[in-house]
């Protein structure tokens, strides 16, 4: 036979507890201290509690455990705290998923993806903390930590931390950081120098370091690049003089022009998102051509179409138009690369070929562009070359340069075109700066590299033709080498 009772939910286990002992079969319990045990939540049920707390609408499977099996783990979160009777043999994982430990610490599961825990020794300062950091640590059973712990041998303090993924921009290198105050700000906790910035590794905006943690969108982001000033520039957007098209308030003031920090490498798609353009709205740039969505900022940081910002830093400045040019015009290279943007079909050749070396990141003196693998007059516009109202046009980007330099460094090459006169001066400053080198002229010497593969230093005050062997030589080889 089974013995069975009807309960109103909100009645306490106290009474239920009462009931069970009450009963002739199971009178053992009545000098048996035991406890209710919640198999889902991993947790003990106090008699205290009423029945309606911890009965699911699905199945809800509750045993009865002995005291000598409990013990108490305390989670420490920020200001709060979340106490929790469990089993011994209760792995950290199943306690990490218990949903009234979320509710009352105010975590997300997001937020329980990236933590740590670290076991908070009060009685022993001398002990070595031990930091539960990966899934072996969190299988592990609460009694592994007992003895760890505090001189009350049934109760466990775990201090939670967020996890911060930062890696350093440009290297392969990632610091791991931990997080116990999300009120704390970016900088304090990365102890970042006054030259040094946080960038989002997904839209690639700049963090403004004095903002805290938990104020940064998306919620719960853990895993930022951590670059210098020299590596982000400014985006500046502008409304047309007679146009209202953004609708931006800065401190709660509407404003007709509004700035971000991005990365230079970060490409316009990110500054569209993050500025919340519409699709009908587009980023001239220049005054007369819009860059397609895919054009990485560094290659519009030029002198003549920046500007000067309040935060008196240079910016790159764009104007948001509501319409965008009929003409498309993709120009390739040699190499099969393209670039492409939108323009007026009254824009000139010379105009589109300044335009492609900007893209590029190449010096007109160099080029040309050749429509329909013929050479094209600088003077014609789109139209010109139009008989038949095309909105697309292709350009071949070919060089004219009557000497190129290939210069090694670090397993890398690139290749330059020169003139005769080109300074070897400014070939070396432009290909450290692309191969992002520390310059020191006292550290890093150039050389030439002769048909023999050998090489001599030479002076950066040369130009080009002084290396020379006869007119007919069109490559020249060079090698930049720390030297010590």
């Amino acid at each position: 036979t089974e013995d069975s009772n009807l309960f109103i939910p909100s009645i306490k286990w106290q009474k239920i507890d009462t009931w069970l002992k009450s009963v002739p079969k199971l009178n053992m319990l009545a000098t048996v201290n035991f406890n209710f045990w919640d198999k889902r939540q991993k947790c003990v049920i106090h008699n205290d509690q009423p029945m309606v707390s911890t009965i699911k609408d699905d199945e809800t499977v509750v045993e009865l455990v002995q005291n000598d099996d409990i013990v108490t783990v305390i989670f420490h979160y920020e200001t709060r705290s979340y106490a929790t009777d469990t089993l011994k043999c209760t792995l950290i994982i199943d306690l990490l998923n218990n949903e009234q430990m979320e509710s009352e610490l105010h975590m997300t599961k997001t937020t329980l993806d990236n933590l740590v825990l670290v076991c908070d020794n009060k009685d022993n300062d001398d002990q070595e903390l031990k930091i539960l950091e990966d899934q072996d640590d969190f299988e592990q059973p609460v009694e592994a930590f007992l003895s760890l712990n505090s001189k009350q041998e049934r109760i466990v303090n775990f201090c939670i931390a967020i996890v911060l993924s930062v890696i350093e921009y440009g290297q392969e290198s990632i610091k791991i950081q931990q997080v116990y105050n999300q009120q704390a700000t970016m900088k304090d906790v990365l102890k970042l120098e006054t030259d040094e910035y946080l960038a989002n590794t997904e839209t690639m905006e700049v963090i403004d370091p004095n903002i805290c943690y938990s104020n940064i969108l998306p919620p719960n982001k853990t895993k930022f690049f951590r670059l210098k000033q020299s590596q982000t520039c400014l985006v500046s957007l502008e409304n047309p003089k007679d146009e209202k098209l953004l609708k931006i308030e800065q401190n709660n003031v509407r404003t007709t022009q509004y700035v971000k920090r991005f990365i230079q490498y970060s490409i316009l798609e990110h500054v569209y998102q993050q500025f919340n353009l519409s699709d009908d709205q587009y980023l001239l740039f220049d005054t007369d051509f819009i860059p397609a969505k895919n054009t990485q900022l560094c290659a519009l940081l030029t002198n003549s179409s920046m500007m000067t910002t309040d935060l008196q830093e240079i910016a790159i400045s764009f104007t948001v138009i509501n319409q965008n040019y009929k003409a498309t015009v993709i120009v390739k290279n040699k190499d099969g690369d393209e670039r492409k943007f939108s323009c007026s079909k009254l824009l000139t050749i010379q105009r589109l070929c300044q335009i492609s070396c900007l893209l590029f990141n190449e010096n007109v003196e160099y080029y040309r562009l050749d429509f329909d693998h013929c050479n094209t007059d600088e003077t014609d516009t789109l139209d010109d070359l139009d008989d038949n109202d095309a909105i697309e046009f292709e350009f071949e980007f070919v060089c004219i340069a009557t000497v190129k330099c290939s210069i090694e460094f670090d397993g890398k090459t690139l290749e330059y075109p020169c003139h005769l006169k080109t300074r070897i001066d400014d070939l070396f400053q432009k290909a450290t700066g692309q191969f992002k080198i520390v310059q020191n002229s006292s550290t890093y010497s150039f050389f030439i590299i002769d048909k023999d593969d050998e090489y001599s230093q030479i002076d950066l005050n040369d130009s080009i033709e002084d290396f020379l062997d006869n007119e007919n030589s069109t490559t020249l080889q060079f090698r930049i080498k720390e030297t010590k």
